[in-house]
Order: structure tokens, then C-alpha cells, then sequence
């Protein structure tokens, strides 16, 4: 299963993190706004599925291509920040 996570916090690292640990998850998209704090989630997870993807307003179709080929996608963001 290859899955797209949009957003890398409260909710998105857990996921990225329990995901990376299933033998059925081939590979993980994590997606933010913040790519530093993706990629410190990325490292903490130490996990080679993961790979990271930065959001940015100025490429609103940034999100539906990341998620082609993917089986599953999750948006955990509860809004955009500022």
C-alpha cells in the first residue's frame, strides 16, 4: 500500500510513524507546509518508506500529484497556517 499523509503534526506523525511499521505499507508520502518539520519526523522515524513532500499555496495542484499512484491518502490539517 503506498499512502499519502498531509501534514506532519499532532496527528500525521503518529500515523506516518505506525504506517512505516506495517509490513503492508510500501511507501509513505508525508506532505507539509513545513518541510523542516517533516523531515524531523522523517528522521525520528528512521524509516525508509518515508519520503517527504513540501506544500505550498503557490502550487495548489501540488497534493493531487503526489497522491497518484497512491492507495490511500490522509489530510489530517485542520486548516492552513499562517
Amino acid at each position: 500500500m503506498k499512502v499519502l499523509v498531509v501534514e506532519a503534526e499532532a496527528q500525521g506523525a503518529p500515523r506516518a510513524s505506525i504506517l512505516s511499521k506495517d509490513g503492508d505499507t510500501s511507501a509513505i508520502v508525508l506532505a507539509d507546509m513545513d518541510l523542516g518539520l517533516a523531515t524531523k519526523v522523517k528522521d525520528k522515524r528512521k524509516s525508509d518508506k518515508i519520503r517527504l513532500s513540501e506544500l505550498t499555496p503557490e502550487k495548489p495542484n501540488s497534493t493531487r500529484a503526489l497522491g497518484l499512484g497512491a492507495t490511500s491518502s490522509m489530510n489530517l490539517n485542520q486548516g492552513i497556517r499562517q
